[in-house]
Formats: C-alpha cells, structure tokens, sequence
C-alpha cells in the first residue's frame, strides 16, 4: 500500500509539472472577428450616401466575454485619419454578434482602408491578456460630378435691335 501512495503522489506531481510546463492539453480561447457579408461590403463610395458596414464577432472563449470596438478609417493619399464610431457589447460563450453600422464617409477622394478593431480579455493557463483583432476593408471615395449648369436663355440680337 505505501509504495501505490508513493506512485499516485508521483504521478500527481508529474501532472502538475506537466501542465506548468503547458504540455498537458486545455480547452483553447478564440474570438473569431469576420465581415459578416463581405462579398456585399462597398467598394466605392460618395458623400451622398453613407457605407453599411456589419461584422461579426464569433465568441468560442470558455466564458462570456465583454468586448470593445472601434471603426477608424485612413485616405492612402492624404494620409487623414478618421473615426467612424466604436462601442462595447458582450457575447455568451459558444455565441455572436452582429455588429451594424452606418459609416458617412469623409468629403476628401481617394482609397480609404476601413479598419474594425475588436479588444478583449482572455484567460490561459491562469494568466489573463489583453487581445487585439482587425479586419481591413479598401473603399474608394469619389466626388460626384456637380449638376449640369441650367441652361440659359438664348437671346436673339436682332430681336432686340427690332424692338427699340
């Protein structure tokens, strides 16, 4: 009997060296972030109509999980930054959200990477981290042409010079 209490405290310790060195395995945390109908999503925009922009956040931690986000957007030639919104929600494990928004694009032409940022606590291995994820989506921001100018009226010159 002893020597089966000396095996089960070394089988014991082994396991408890065993997960600290994280060879053992564990239930893993992920958050998935996706575009939730990409095919959709704008290519091409003006300032006349705004971008609708939805995505997702797939929750396969082990927990409920609280996450933040943030819609910024940057002009490849101008360089200009913008923010577009942002907000909290939290998700059940195994769940996800759809995120809608309605982006008004900038008065400024040129190609506009729009950037969803999705920040988030996780717990591995007792430790607990801040991630981040983004996804990217490229739009290019075109004036539209002014309206034609009204036509002016015409006038004949020798319908005046009969007149005075």
């Amino acid at each position: 009997m002893g020597l089966g209490a000396i095996l089960l405290v070394s089988q014991n310790a082994l396991a408890h060296q065993l997960d600290n060195w994280k060879l053992l395995p564990h239930k893993q945390s992920l958050s998935e972030l996706y575009f939730t109908e990409h095919k959709q999503l704008a290519a091409v925009s003006n300032t006349n109509n705004p971008i609708a922009l939805s995505f997702t956040v797939r929750n396969r931690e082990v927990r409920t999980t609280a996450y933040t986000f943030t819609i910024t957007g940057k002009n490849a030639r101008s360089g200009a930054t913008y923010q577009f919104g942002g907000g909290a929600f939290s998700v059940d494990s195994k769940q996800a959200h759809v995120e809608q928004q309605q982006l008004a694009m900038p008065n400024e032409d040129g190609r506009i990477v729009l950037t969803v940022t999705i920040s988030y606590k996780t717990t591995d291995y007792g430790h607990t981290t801040t991630q981040t994820q983004s996804i990217y989506h490229w739009v290019t921001r075109i004036t539209p042409p002014p309206p034609p100018p009204a036509e002016e009226p015409s006038y004949d010159d020798e319908y005046y010079e009969e007149d005075l």
